[in-house]
C-alpha cells in the first residue's frame, strides 16, 4: 500500500509545532495501532531533538515506523494462511508419490533427448515456515539443485530435469501467494551420452539465503555462470518471459534454449 507523509511548515516553524499528514491509497489495517506507534516515536524524537532542527530525522523515523507496521501485517497474514498451506503440502505429497521421478514426469521414452531446465521465480515475499519448507523439500524430492532468498522479495532458482522443473513450479503455484511469477527460464538439450549431472551448472543441494543475503544469492548464481538468468529478476534478460500469474497462466513467449554440442 503506497503511503505518503507530508510535513506542513508555517512561517517561523522552528518556533512552532510541526504538522504531519499521512495519506494512503487504502487502509493500513489497525489505524489506531499505527497512530499509537507514530505518537510514541514522535514523543521519543521530541525528547532527543528538543531545540534543534529535526525535520529530516522525523520523516525518516515516521517512514520506518510505517514500513515496520506493514511488514508486521504481512507476517500476520502469512501466519493465518499457514494452516491452509499445510493442507496443500499434504495433498502435494500425495501427488509427488504418484510421480515416477526416475523416468520423469509424463513418462517419456528412453530414446527421448535429455533436457535440463532452469527456473528463476519471484515472490512478493517468502516468510511463512510452511512455504520455506515447501520450497526446499519439493526441490530436494524432485532432484533439483538451487537456492532461495527469503524475506522481501522472495527469490527461488532451481535447476534439474526440465519436466521436474515444470512440476516444481506447478506445485508452488498451488500455495497461496500475494504474488508469484516465473521471471526467467532456460532449457539445455543434451547430446547422446549426456546426463543431467553432466549438464548441471549449479552444485547439488539446495541453499536458503536470508533476507539480508541477496548479494550471496546473486554470487551463488554468478559463480555457476547463471548471471544472465539472475538478471531476469531485474527484467534485464534478453529472452525474458512475461509473468506467470498465480493460476498458472503463461502467454507462451520465448524461453532461453540452447543445445549442448558434442565434444
Amino acid at each position: 500500500c503506497p503511503c505518503f507523509v507530508s510535513p506542513q511548515l508555517v512561517p517561523y516553524y522552528l518556533f512552532s509545532f510541526l504538522s504531519l499528514f499521512l495519506s494512503c491509497f487504502q487502509a493500513i489495517g489497525a489505524d489506531s495501532t499505527l497512530q499509537a506507534k507514530l505518537r510514541e516515536k514522535l514523543l521519543e524524537l521530541e525528547e532527543t531533538c528538543c531545540g534543534g532542527e529535526c525535520l529530516y530525522q522525523v520523516l525518516v523515523e515516521v517512514l520506518r515506523c510505517i514500513e515496520e507496521h506493514l511488514e508486521e501485517q504481512e507476517e500476520e497474514e502469512e501466519e493465518e494462511l499457514d494452516d491452509d498451506d499445510d493442507d496443500d503440502e499434504r495433498q502435494t505429497a500425495l501427488l509427488l508419490g504418484e510421480v515416477d521421478l526416475g523416468g520423469g514426469v509424463g513418462g517419456s521414452g528412453s530414446d527421448a533427448p535429455i533436457v535440463l531446465g532452469r527456473r528463476l521465480c519471484f515472490s512478493h515475499h517468502i516468510i511463512a515456515p510452511s512455504k520455506r519448507s515447501a520450497v526446499i523439500n519439493w526441490a530436494v524430492q524432485l532432484g533439483l539443485a538451487g537456492a532461495s532468498k527469503i524475506g522481501w522479495p522472495g527469490l527461488i532458482c532451481v535447476e534439474g530435469e526440465e519436466r521436474h522443473c515444470q512440476l516444481y513450479v506447478q506445485l508452488l503455484q498451488r500455495l497461496r501467494w500475494k504474488r508469484f511469477t516465473v521471471r526467467g527460464e532456460q532449457q539445455v538439450e543434451g547430446a547422446a551420452g549426456d546426463t543431467i549431472e553432466t549438464l548441471r551448472s549449479l552444485p547439488r543441494g539446495f541453499i536458503e539465503y536470508q533476507q539480508e543475503e541477496m548479494h550471496l544469492f546473486a554470487a551463488h548464481l554468478k559463480q555457476a555462470g547463471l548471471e544472465e538468468l539472475f538478471m531476469t529478476f531485474m527484467k534485464g534478460y534478453k529472452h525474458n518471459n512475461d509473468d506467470i500469474d498465480d493460476d498458472g497462466g503463461d502467454d507462451g513467449n520465448s524461453s532461453g534454449k540452447e543445445k549442448r554440442k558434442k565434444k
